[in-house]
C-alpha cells in the first residue's frame, strides 16, 4: 500500500493518517475523511509499479474495505495486502486480527455510494 505504509503512533493508532477534524469530504494528504471514523485512502498500491486500487476505506476499529469497480478484479488482494503489512511489521505494532474485505462495485452505483467521486 504505497505511499501509506503503516507506522505506530500514540494510543496504538496510525500516524501519518489524519483524524477527522471537519467531517465529511475533508481531504488532506491522500486521505479523505468520510465521517463516522471512515477514511478514504488514495493511491494504495500492492506493488510499487502496480495500478492503484480504486477505493480503499480504512476504519481504526473496523478494518479495511478494498473495493474495485467492475470489470476490474484483482485476485488475492487480501492475501497480498496481508503479506505487505507483515513485511512492514504491522502485526508487531498493532497486534490482533485486522479485518479486510474485498468487493467489486458496479460503476453506475458509485455516485450514490461515494459522494466524493
Amino acid at each position: 500500500m504505497e505511499p501509506h505504509e503503516p507506522r505506530g503512533g500514540p494510543e496504538g493508532g496510525l500516524t501519518g493518517v489524519p483524524h477527522a477534524a471537519s467531517g465529511e469530504g475533508d481531504r488532506r494528504g491522500g486521505v479523505r475523511q468520510l465521517g463516522v471514523g471512515w477514511q478514504v485512502v488514495d493511491g494504495c498500491r500492492l506493488t510499487p509499479d502496480g495500478a492503484p486500487i480504486e477505493i480503499v476505506l480504512a476504519h481504526r476499529a473496523l478494518g479495511l474495505a478494498i473495493m474495485e469497480l467492475e470489470p476490474r478484479w484483482t485476485p488475492w488482494v487480501e492475501q497480498r495486502l496481508r503479506a505487505r503489512l507483515a513485511a512492514a511489521g504491522f502485526a508487531d505494532r498493532f497486534p490482533g486480527h485486522l479485518p479486510i474485505i474485498h468487493r467489486r462495485l458496479r460503476r453506475e452505483l458509485l455516485a450514490e455510494l461515494c459522494p466524493w467521486s
